[in-house]
């Protein structure tokens, strides 16, 4: 931030933190390495990310702000201000100084500027949140198809396997214990009942029976003691149940019965189709996802596996590509087109190639661009 040198410039940031913790503080711009100071000179806690790292020309007051939901800053005095990872709209001040505003389309910062005066300007800003979800908890004969330890340190939610297409109850429990221990959403990731094809291969199944089943899985996963937030379906069941009304009827009733047992709606975690009407007419929520690891068709629909350009295996490509969602909600698709993609939830395969280094990329991308990664359950 840099501050007009004939004007102290006092920056002030509102409700910085939700609930009782919230507060505001005051940075004045002569000072350089000022920390940020609560009104009545306590310091903000847990807010580390809030610094000056001196590497800075002298004239600049440099403070990082992240994993803050939402900003209120007054500026009194001529002053440039400049937003990282934002589009700039420069503009001059009647006192020869400036101010770039950022712009972005669709989520990120979305500024309004107010003109009381020239030297009494007033911005709000939005910053950008967004879940990274990642399919865990996968072991087939006992054996992990993922690293799971070290995508848990990573992910805000956990899609965790049921005994559908993997996992056991061993499994279950480790899964649980991790969530605990890294401070991660649990959600239930069931599918069609096949081991075999690791829940891949589209079975037909009469819609009691497919209820009945997902059902089992669900009921195994909240057995073992997790605190289920919320429903992903797996692999070929996920597909499905975007076409096929008798099957997203089917995985509804089933989440929708969980729900009554735990006294709480659970959102169903999917791309939007027929489970979108399912879920509505049992009053549940489907919340919109999209893959960092999987190729896009021009039309928005996922690359079938096994054709080219079905996996992406690049960690750049997949962290590029969560900023971009989280930012713009578009992806490019293989054919080089960008196209629209709505989602609230970034998804990582944990047994893709490269998947613990294609989460770490993402999460530090998303990171660095001032987007905080929380689950929204």
């Amino acid at each position: 931030m840099f501050a007009d040198e004939r004007n102290q410039s006092r920056f002030e940031f509102d409700d910085l933190l939700p609930g009782p913790r919230s507060g505001r503080f005051d940075v004045p711009g002569e000072r350089i390495g000022a920390g940020p100071q609560m009104n009545g000179g306590e310091r903000l806690a847990r807010l580390s990310e809030l610094i000056d790292d001196g590497a800075h020309p002298c004239d600049v007051l440099e403070v990082q702000v992240g994993g803050i939901g939402e900003v209120d800053m007054g500026l009194r005095g001529a002053a440039d201000l400049e937003f990282p990872s934002a589009c700039e709209c420069r503009r001059d001040d009647a006192r020869h100084g400036s101010v770039r505003q950022p712009h972005l389309r669709r989520r990120g910062f979305d500024v309004r500027s107010g003109h009381a005066s020239t030297v009494d300007r007033a911005y709000r800003g939005r910053m950008t949140t967004i879940d990274l979800n990642a399919d865990l908890g996968e072991t087939v004969d006992g054996v992990p198809t993922a690293d799971d330890e070290a995508l848990f340190a990573v992910i805000s939610s956990a899609n965790i396997a049921c005994g559908g297409h993997a996992g056991d109850p061993d499994s279950m429990v480790e899964a649980v214990e991790r969530a605990a221990r890294f401070g991660v959403v649990i959600g239930a990731h069931p599918s069609y009942p096949d081991r075999p094809g690791f829940g891949r291969l589209p079975l037909a199944m009469a819609t009691a029976e497919l209820r009945g089943t997902v059902s089992a899985q669900l009921d195994a996963l909240a057995d073992v003691g997790a605190d289920i937030r919320y429903v992903k379906p797996h692999g070929a069941l996920y597909h499905a149940v975007r076409t096929d009304a008798a099957h997203a009827a089917a995985l509804a009733a089933a989440v929708a019965d969980l729900s009554g047992r735990l006294g709480r709606r659970l959102p169903i975690l999917a791309m939007p189709g027929e489970i979108s009407e399912a879920a509505r007419e049992h009053g549940l929520e489907v919340v919109a996802e999209a893959f960092l690891d999987r190729g896009y068709t021009p039309s928005g629909e996922l690359v079938p596996r096994g054709e080219p350009g079905a996996v992406l295996e690049n960690p750049d490509a997949a962290a590029i590509r969560a900023v971009r969602l989280a930012r713009q909600g578009t992806v490019v698709a293989v054919d080089g087109t960008s196209i629209a993609v709505s989602a609230a939830s970034l998804c990582l395969h944990g047994d893709s190639p490269g998947s613990v280094a294609a989460a770490r990329a993402v999460r530090a991308a998303l990171d660095a661009a001032s987007i905080s990664v929380r689950a929204p359950w």
